[in-house]
C-alpha cells in the first residue's frame, strides 16, 4: 500500500515538472474533489483539476515533498497529509520557494489507488 501510494506521489510530481497535465489527470478519480494551493476556489472533476494545471504546471520549476507526511488507511481509502515545496519560475514568481499543506486522499482500485480528493495550501513563502 505505501509503496502505491510513494509510486502515485512520485508520477505526480513528475507529471508537473514535466507539465504534463493529461498524465496528471489520469492520477485522479472522474469526481475528484480539488483546492489548489494558488487557487481559492476548490472545485469538482476533471474538467475544473485540468483548467487550475493547465495555469499552475507553467509556473512550476521543481517540487519536492517534505518529510513530515503522515499516511493513514481506512478500508479502501488512504489519507496522506503532510507539506510540499514547489520552486516557481515565471514572471510574478522568479525563482520563489513557496511551501504548501496538502491532503490527498486515495481510493485503492484494482490497478492501484487514484486521487479522490486533494487539498493544497499556502503555508509559507520565502
Amino acid at each position: 500500500m505505501q509503496r502505491a501510494v510513494s509510486l502515485l506521489r512520485a508520477n505526480w510530481s513528475k507529471a508537473v515538472i514535466e507539465k504534463d497535465v493529461s498524465k496528471l489527470m489520469k492520477l485522479y478519480t472522474k469526481e475528484a474533489l480539488f483546492k489548489g494551493t494558488l487557487s481559492d476556489v476548490p472545485v469538482q472533476g476533471r474538467k475544473g483539476i485540468k483548467k487550475y494545471f493547465d495555469d499552475f504546471v507553467c509556473k512550476v520549476k521543481d517540487i519536492k515533498f517534505n518529510d513530515d507526511n503522515y499516511l493513514f488507511r481506512r478500508d479502501e481509502l488512504l489519507t496522506e497529509m503532510g507539506t510540499y515545496t514547489f520552486y516557481l519560475n515565471d514572471k510574478t514568481h522568479k525563482n520563489e520557494k513557496v511551501v504548501a499543506n496538502y491532503q490527498f486522499i486515495y481510493e485503492m482500485q484494482k490497478r492501484g489507488p487514484k486521487i479522490i480528493s486533494h487539498f493544497s495550501s499556502l503555508a509559507s513563502c520565502d
